[in-house]
């Protein structure tokens, strides 16, 4: 029964729409002969199925700002569009406030009909008024500023329906006010109501369903990018980049829904919530949400933290002034100043996409790249959105993207914020295993390198407890030379701990002492300097072995007390290199400062013995140091020969500084500048190439009273 009542109800709408069509049809066709009335009135049947308001109706402007038919507008004069207008091409003048048509229809039927006024072009408002007497009485209202419901006929296609009494003529007066903007480019035509209802039937068919639809596959998509995106944030200990990007997401599902929904997010008591001005709210909160993923994914709080601040507020100032505009659009439908300000935020957003794709490119390697093309996604939709608005080519775009000219930004968006975020989680993704990757190899050395601590402290261990037994047998057998054995051994041990401070900082030693090993410590802040002799090689080629030996002594020997009176560790020789460390075994903040002082003093020594030798003729030397600071890992390795020794990025770094120093100079890294810039005077220079590690920032140290 029930299938049968709905096979009912579908037949009968179907023969409801072919009965008046036939009826729209035939009407037109009967009345094909008559001529188009050049007057202010039009007979009806209508002799054409779209017949403009250009071709019969009058206009006038007003200057004042005023929702309400002015005081007398019947008698006030009206000229004809046609001298007024171009056909079709309809500009108003920023004075104006107010645009009234006014127009009569005579209904030559015996009996009551219906014609629709159609607005093809768009239009911000339009409010229709009949005349009766000498009063105008409110017919209806529709455009784009008005919410859906609350338009006299709910629907995206925008119309008002005129009712005609049979063989009467009826004066209407049409009101395009300004709300904002003044905006309806096309003229309004009439139209049969069973063309009018046909058209409005086709547009819905063919597309705002279709684009429904594609908006709720969009929320489906973009609620899977909100959803992974909180799982990763909370899964990979609250990584910023995921939760900007789970709240990129989120702001783009509520930009689909408000956007796809019919009526869109609209409530009828506010006649002017649009649901274009809620898009443009959430796109603006989407938009900053994508700012602050790319700053977290760039690291640029870290590289350009006054950039970063700058920007931060400039996406508060942002949404403030979004939620003003929308504030005030809804209470008043006026936007002052915001006009502008749209503008010039909208070029400097463009700017600003621009500047990330163009940064992007110059680092566009492993997870980069996604992001690059994430970016240039975003910077192509800004850029085709911007020339739409600027260059005003609403009329030059497809069906689907003309009505409302701020939507366009919006559907621009739709598209290329899919494309843009599944560029972003590939990057995310590639990122997240990356550091995987490198966790496993990190945990793979650190075992590695504690097997082979294991390994070195067993045997220790071991030739330790062999030479307690023996000792302790020894003892027992030769109890007459047990004084003076015991005095022997305190004699050694003496010279083993001197021997052993002699080669090992006094910290590691004692824990060497104590545990029978030592451990591998981290140290954030350490200050390595490398130092080497120019020229040494060649001039050693001419020495013997003993003049080699005592001039080499001669300089490490004066190192070596510079480095004791400046309390720092002195790591290693090799050859005409000497290596040594501040910050380490116990850290302390200050250590850049105390190694470069300890390097001008290095300086000052070799230029001393530079002049001893130049008096007496003999060839001198100069001395190249370089000095970085970061975190190195410090230790004792092998198990012969016990060395301290120092590994890390810092290591190599320090090295390049010294290749890349200058003879007679202290050539220092960024980071160390930045340490020791208020304790002495440093001349930049510039970017320099060094070894495996590209263009990097260096500095000259200068003497507090002079130029070294």
């Amino acid at each position: 029964m029930n299938i049968f009542f709905k096979l009912s109800v579908n037949a009968n709408k179907h023969l409801l729409f072919i009965l008046l069509t036939i009826v729209g049809i035939l009407s037109c066709y009967e009345t094909r002969s008559q001529k188009s009335d050049t007057t202010t009135t039009i007979n009806f049947p209508l002799s054409h199925d779209n017949l403009s308001l250009y071709d019969f109706a009058r206009v006038r402007y007003e200057f004042e700002k005023t929702e309400m038919p002015p005081t007398g507008l019947a008698k006030k004069t009206f000229q004809q569009v046609k001298f007024v207008f171009q056909k079709d091409s309809l500009y108003y003048d920023d004075s104006v406030q107010n645009v009234w048509f006014k127009f009569s229809i005579r209904n030559n039927y015996p009996s009551d009909t219906i014609v629709s006024l159609v607005f093809p072009g768009s239009a911000s408002k339009a409010v229709l008024y009949r005349k009766e007497g000498e009063k105008l009485i409110f017919i209806g209202k529709t455009g784009w500023v008005i919410a859906v419901l609350k338009r006299t006929i709910p629907m995206e296609w925008q119309r008002l329906d005129l009712a005609l009494k049979a063989h009467f003529q009826t004066d209407y007066y049409l009101q395009i006010p300004r709300t904002g903007f003044l905006y309806c480019p096309k003229m309004p035509v009439l139209q049969n109501f069973s063309i009018a209802e046909m058209n409005a039937y086709n547009y819905e068919k063919v597309f705002s369903r279709p684009m429904l639809l594609l908006s709720h596959f969009f929320t489906g998509i973009f609620f899977m990018f909100f959803l992974f995106g909180i799982i990763k944030y909370v899964v990979l200990g609250k990584d910023r980049a995921w939760l900007y990007y789970a709240l990129m997401g989120l702001f783009e599902l509520l930009l689909t829904i408000a956007q796809g929904e019919y009526p869109p997010l609209e409530l009828p008591s506010f006649e002017n919530l649009r649901g274009v001005e809620l898009s443009t709210l959430l796109l603006t909160v989407g938009m900053i949400m994508q700012g602050l993923f790319t700053i977290e994914i760039l690291s640029l709080k870290i590289k350009y933290p006054r950039i970063t601040k700058a920007l931060k507020w400039y996406f508060f100032l942002k949404l403030l002034i979004t939620i003003l505009y929308t504030i005030l659009w809804i209470v008043k439908n006026e936007i002052p100043i915001f006009g502008w300000i749209e503008t010039y935020d909208a070029m400097f957003t463009l700017l600003l996409t621009l500047a990330w794709v163009l940064y992007l490119a110059t680092i566009r390697k492993g997870f980069y790249r996604y992001i690059f093309l994430g970016a240039l996604t975003i910077f192509i939709a800004n850029l085709l959105s911007f020339n739409v608005r600027w260059f005003e080519l609403y009329d030059q775009l497809p069906v689907w993207l003309k009505g409302d000219p701020r939507t366009v930004v919006v559907k621009f968006y739709s598209v290329a914020l899919v494309i843009d975020m599944i560029f972003y989680f590939i990057g995310l993704a590639h990122r997240d295993r990356q550091v995987e990757k490198d966790k496993i190899m990190f945990q793979e050395q650190l075992i590695q390198q504690l097997e082979a601590n294991k390994e070195f402290q067993e045997k220790f261990t071991a030739e330790l407890e062999q030479q307690v037994k023996e000792r302790t047998a020894e003892v027992v057998e030769e109890k007459a030379e047990v004084e003076r054995q015991s005095f022997v051994i305190q004699k050694e041990k003496q010279k083993s701990d001197e021997l052993l401070l002699n080669i090992l900082p006094a910290e590691v030693a004692e824990e060497l002492k104590e545990k029978g090993h030592t451990t591998a410590k981290a140290f954030e802040n350490a200050s390595i300097l490398f130092s080497d002799i120019k020229g040494f090689t060649h001039v050693a080629e001419k020495l013997t072995a003993k003049e080699l030996v005592k001039e080499i002594d001669t300089y490490f020997s004066a190192f070596d007390r510079i480095m004791l009176k400046f309390g720092l560790e002195k790591i290693k020789t090799i050859g005409d290199a000497y290596i040594a460390a501040g910050g380490l075994p116990e850290g302390n903040l200050a250590n850049a400062s105390t190694v470069v002082e300890a390097a001008i003093a290095m300086q000052i020594v070799m230029k001393q013995f530079g002049e001893e030798r130049a008096a007496l003729g003999d060839p001198y030397f100069e001395l190249r140091i370089g000095i970085h600071t970061g975190p190195v890992v410090a230790g004792v390795v092998g198990i012969k020969k016990f060395q301290y020794d120092i590994w890390g990025d810092t290591v190599n770094m320090a090295a390049r500084m010294e290749q890349s120093g200058v003879p007679g100079k202290i050539n220092i890294s960024q980071y160390t500048y930045d340490l020791i810039k208020h304790d002495f005077n440093c001349v930049h220079r510039g970017k320099v190439e060094a070894k495996n590690k590209g263009s990097v920032d260096m500095y000259f140290v200068e003497f507090r009273n002079g130029t070294l």
